[in-house]
């Protein structure tokens, strides 16, 4: 996968054009890379997140984002409060101190993953304009009158975390870093997953009634077949049974 810093074969070169960036985060991933945070020159808000190894490779994350009709290749990284991603003008907003933690890398690609999905959801919203006005409404409003805004939110989040795996899996396959590995067991991702990810958009699903033990179980399911076959990976955990199931 080509380096959007510089076209050169050279993996020494690449490490050459990275020094002459502001780095303001390094934050070790394995005894071998680290994932580094720059400053671009002209604006001092705006980020580079790149994946750099002892051999002097170095990978930019957001060139894992496949390129497709609705996703552009380049995207931006803005440096703000919270964690987002701007479906409309193709960037993601962070605050690089939530970066010392390593795991929030997979906060990073889950944002990625928000962009990955916007064209699947750009034409649902498409096909489907009532339920769009829904969920926008929700999102803009908390209205418990739109509460099936709350479903179709929780959804899109879930989409959006399958695209991360998917993100993390191929930078194990193609580059041989494991960022799952940030974790001791694939129950412990997961656990990571639900309480500090998901739990926040599925208990408000919950609260609000929209969302019944049994529907709560189905769409668990749905997105579990979903997530084990990004997740199928016999060296990430022990012989465990794999559910999303709370």
């Amino acid at each position: 996968m080509e380096n959007l810093l510089q076209k050169e074969s050279d993996p020494k070169n690449k490490k050459e054009a990275v020094k002459d960036l502001k780095e303001v985060l390094r934050t070790p991933l394995d005894n071998n890379h680290h994932y580094v945070v720059v400053r671009q020159d002209l604006n001092q808000n705006t980020l580079r997140i790149f994946l750099e190894s002892e051999d002097g490779t170095i990978l930019e994350f957001t060139d894992f984002v496949r390129e497709e009709d609705g996703v552009p290749k380049k995207i931006g990284i803005r440096e703000q409060p919270g964690w987002g991603a701007n479906t409309k003008n193709f960037f993601i907003v962070l605050t690089v101190e939530e970066l010392r933690d390593p795991k929030n890398i997979f906060t990073f690609l889950h944002e990625l993953g928000h962009l990955q999905i916007f064209p699947k959801w750009k034409k649902w919203g498409e096909e489907n304009p009532e339920k769009k006005k829904t969920v926008d409404l929700w999102r803009m409003t908390y209205d418990v009158k739109v509460s099936e805004g709350a479903q179709i939110n929780l959804q899109e989040e879930r989409d959006a975390w399958a695209a991360a795996i998917h993100i993390a899996r191929t930078i194990r396959d193609t580059h041989h870093v494991d960022l799952f590995k940030l974790f001791h067991t694939k129950h412990d991702f997961m656990r990571w997953l639900r309480i500090d990810q998901l739990d926040t958009y599925e208990r408000e699903v919950e609260e609000l009634g929209g969302l019944s033990k049994g529907k709560h179980e189905m769409l668990n399911e749905r997105i579990r077949e979903q997530w084990e076959e990004e997740m199928s990976d016999p060296t990430l955990v022990e012989d465990e049974d794999f559910s999303l199931a709370a």
